[in-house]
């Protein structure tokens, strides 16, 4: 039984070796943390900044002057942007508890979050909301983790420690003028840590009924007095859901990441920034092949597997206080194997924005953008696609000036 569509897909085919080889991964990835815990002789830091600061204890006044930058891609004061923003600082998720991007996601009024099962997430605003929401553009330090074969989100490929989040900013309301297409019912940019707030060692180590083991291991240091850098490695297993009537969900989730940043400050002036990650999992998931009625009786057990990463460079140039320009790069890939479909994408984008004061009214911002891509995938016993293989090429600008009356 075959459905044909065009753009939309699930994957995979279940493969024991790969979840033997991971489970090995998470006990190697346990015993160093072990290791460090035992033999570390150095107090763990936080590293929390100014802008971590307690906010429980800042005036209205000082709660309005966060600086927030996905409104009009451009630093400004959270009182003076013309759109319906609000920010999750490092603060409100470390005392929140979230383990996860979508559980943080849970304290934005207007957003809807929704658990699917133990590893997969639907979170949208403004309706529309499903697992594959294609009219919110989810962004993390300014990269679409947007997936154009779906058409939304795999929030399971983006278990980033949470204590290397700065902020989350979310628009509530359209932002295609600034961003592109996706952004139609909003826009969830995620913020990480610069690496010179990062110093030192950082080891977490979690476990309980639900997350059997959530391990980050961080480490943070500088090479001189204009390079940081920080390497971290995060470990997740997390146990399976019950269905309606008791029984095991068989969707238990396995993930194993790990990343580095480094940042480089050429003049006072200039600025570069290098990051990227590797990673890999498991998941088990319900495949219904009565889509879209989801008859549970035609239910089929499977499970998936998935690896990918990337790598992004930043140049910032800031000549001075209003006047900026930004050139950013990156590329991606993403593989997934399930029993409907498998698919393997790569993303190749460039982006380039300038700030300037053409004068004390007009504050102009202009950019450009290029995006590839290409995906390849290869028919299951549910899904199959026609072409298998496409590429897409995306251009794209915007302007903006902002008058001072």
């Amino acid at each position: 039984m075959s459905f044909h569509k065009a753009r939309g897909r699930h994957l995979g085919q279940t493969e024991s070796w790969a979840a033997a080889r991971l489970q090995r991964l998470g006990r190697t990835f346990v015993q160093a943390l072990t290791v460090l815990l035992v033999v570390s002789s150095a107090p763990a830091r936080d590293g929390r900044s100014g802008a971590d600061a307690d906010l429980t204890q800042a005036s209205l006044e000082e709660l309005m002057n966060i600086d927030v930058s996905s409104a009009s891609r451009k630093a400004q004061k959270l009182s003076k942007v013309a759109a319906a923003v609000y920010v999750v600082t490092a603060d409100d998720i470390r005392r929140s508890g979230a383990s996860s991007i979508p559980e943080a996601l849970r304290m934005v009024p207007g957003v809807q979050v929704a658990r699917i099962d133990s590893s997969k997430w639907a979170v949208s605003c403004r309706g529309f909301n499903g697992r594959f929401a294609n009219k919110m553009l989810v962004l993390i330090d300014g990269r679409s983790i947007y997936n154009d074969v779906y058409g939304g989100v795999e929030w399971d490929q983006y278990d980033l420690p949470m204590q290397d989040i700065q902020r989350i900013e979310v628009i509530r309301g359209p932002g295609g003028t600034m961003w592109g297409a996706n952004a139609v019912n909003g826009v969830i940019n995620i913020i990480t840590r610069r690496a010179k707030d990062t110093h030192g060692p950082m080891v977490s180590v979690g476990s309980g009924t639900e997350d059997l083991s959530d391990n980050t291991v961080r480490y943070g240091g500088a090479s001189g007095d204009k390079l940081n850098y920080r390497a971290w490695a995060k470990q997740l297993s997390r146990n399976h859901m019950l269905t309606s009537q008791g029984n095991d969900a068989r969707d238990s989730w396995n993930r194993t990441r790990g990343g580095v940043r480094v940042d480089y400050d050429l003049t006072d002036k200039d600025s570069l920034v290098f990051h990227g990650d590797l990673y890999q999992g498991a998941s088990g998931q319900r495949i219904y092949s009565s889509f879209p009625l989801q008859d549970p009786k035609s239910a089929m057990e499977d499970r998936s597997f998935a690896s990918g990463g990337y790598v992004l460079g930043r140049w910032d140039h800031n000549s001075s206080s209003d006047r900026e320009t930004v050139l950013q790069a990156y590329y991606n890939e993403e593989n997934r194997r399930e029993a409907p479909a498998e698919l393997r994408m790569k993303t190749l984008d460039f982006d380039f924005q300038q700030r300037l004061p053409v004068s004390k009214w007009n504050d102009l911002m202009w950019g450009a953008g290029y995006r590839s891509y290409w995906d390849q995938t290869k028919p299951g016993p549910i899904l199959r696609f026609d072409p298998a293989s496409r590429r897409d090429d995306l251009y794209s600008s915007f302007v903006q000036d902002d008058i001072a009356l």
